[in-house]
């Protein structure tokens, strides 16, 4: 029983390592933001949730959702309601997730055919 417990730990202390490192790396790439917009030329948050998937697997989709969400929960935008802000967020938090996983599933791809 305690090998299962060891996974379980092992398990949430990869996705919430995710969920923090992406959260502290999207806020860093706002810095980098054009001046009145969200938008950033440089997200090193997506650099990071790719390496993610690829080191940690499957499993990391789940701590970048997390951290997707709520680093766009915390930019609040005035333009939105609070539902609106989190639908977005939510919306956001599942588009950065499938970036990194079309990304790992395309490496992978290209990596069996050489």
């Amino acid at each position: 029983q305690s090998f299962f417990i060891y996974l379980k730990t092992r398990f949430s202390a990869a996705i919430l390592f995710t969920g923090l490192v992406y959260f502290l790396l999207s806020k860093s790439g706002l810095i980098l933001a054009i001046p009145g917009t969200n938008a950033s030329p440089i997200f090193p948050a997506a650099g990071f949730a790719l390496s993610a998937v690829l080191l940690l697997g499957k499993r990391s989709l789940f701590g970048i959702f997390l951290g997707s969400l709520f680093g766009n929960i915390f930019t609040v935008s005035d333009d939105l309601s609070f539902q609106q802000n989190i639908l977005a967020s939510i919306l956001t938090g599942i588009g950065a997730s499938l970036q990194a996983y079309s990304g790992y599933f395309f490496l992978k791809k290209m990596a069996k055919e050489t």
